[in-house]
């Protein structure tokens, strides 16, 4: 079997300005991230962009909010009533999001007027509270024009498993991206989706099943080579953002240890078993049972062309713990490390 198919050697992110400690947001300040400076920065070229600043807003500048008039959303100064950057913050956000290529995530700056995902505070007319939470213009542009595309915000970043769903999602679509440049795309098609269905069976097996049924059509070349591409990975990335519990990753170990085709010592598929009895008890965590099947598995080959069970891939170096501050006690198992152990 080939070698598993490369990350491109530069994965792009988009990123709110501010995170990467630019100062451009209303009050001249930055709002620097640790996560992303100290961390994602080693791995992602990043795009920035403040959408308010290249709509045409000064720095610093008076604040603005959404406030939601006749079923539509305005962004209208806080204490200037006379200030309405609607229309120069949705024409940027329009033009940004439709000339918007080759992009594999986007990090956005919470409760922000116009990176907010999903916590942007959004008013009625003459009132002080928010009557509900929502997206901010720029994201809501992003969003509704690249559904596909991996998204998170700086708050989200620091939960653990919204983070690490997000670098895989990243890794993913980034190495179909790489893949769609190749000539010969559909040749390695099989190869790249083998390489990926530990991950997509531990977020739907039966989606999975679906689009395994339906890889004949995909490498048929007498079909709309575009059409093609793009039904695959609709389901391929629609399956990727669906959420994961702690089920997800019992049944796929399950799944492992049923299929594997190398022969195993029975001390180790008894080990192995183990670990899943426990993870369901909630004895060990999600991730640290992953790592102690990679570790378990790590010279099969079933692991070496598995995304997921490959433990020598970028992604796997992108160690968040050191941010989360993850302590825990795991008598399971004391001879592995604390930190291993924990989500």
């Amino acid at each position: 079997m080939k070698p598993p198919v490369p990350d491109s050697d530069s994965i792009v992110v988009g990123v709110s300005k501010c995170l990467l400690g630019e100062k451009t947001r209303y009050d001249g300040e930055a709002k620097p991230n640790v996560i992303v400076r100290e961390l994602l920065g080693d791995f992602f070229t990043w795009q920035t962009v403040c959408p308010e600043v290249a709509a045409g807003m000064s720095v610093p500048r008076p604040p603005i909010q959404l406030v939601e008039i006749d079923n539509r959303l305005r962004a209208l100064g806080v204490d200037d009533k006379n200030i309405d950057a609607t229309k120069s913050l949705s024409r940027f956000s329009e033009s940004y999001s439709n000339s918007m290529t080759q992009l594999s995530g986007f990090i956005f700056k919470s409760r922000s007027p116009s990176c907010g995902l999903s916590d942007t505070p959004i008013f009625r007319p003459e009132e002080t509270k928010p009557a509900r939470l929502g997206k901010g213009i720029f994201s809501n542009a992003i969003t509704a024009t690249h559904p596909l595309l991996p998204v998170i915000d700086e708050r989200e970043l620091e939960k653990p498993d919204l983070f690490r769903q997000f670098i895989r999602n990243v890794f993913c679509l980034n190495r179909w991206q790489h893949l769609c440049k190749q000539t010969s795309w559909q040749k390695q098609l099989a190869i790249f989706h083998s390489q990926h269905r530990h991950i997509l069976i531990l977020h739907n097996p039966a989606k999975t099943l679906e689009m395994e049924n339906k890889l004949g059509i995909y490498t048929d070349k007498t079909i709309n080579d575009k059409a093609l591409k793009e039904d695959y990975i609709e389901n391929f990335m629609t399956i990727l953002k669906s959420p994961l519990e702690k089920g997800n990753w019992v049944n796929l170990f399950q799944v492992i240890l049923s299929k594997i085709k190398e022969p195993l010592q029975p001390e180790v598929i008894s080990h192995l078993e183990n670990v899943t009895k426990n993870l369901i008890k909630g004895n060990i965590g999600v991730y640290a049972s992953l790592e102690i099947f990679q570790e378990a598995l790590a010279n099969t080959e079933t692991a070496k062309h598995s995304f997921l069970l490959n433990a020598d891939t970028r992604e796997t170096k992108i160690t968040p713990n050191q941010f989360f501050h993850t302590e825990c006690v795991c008598p399971f198992y004391p001879a592995y490390p604390l930190m291993r152990l924990c989500n």
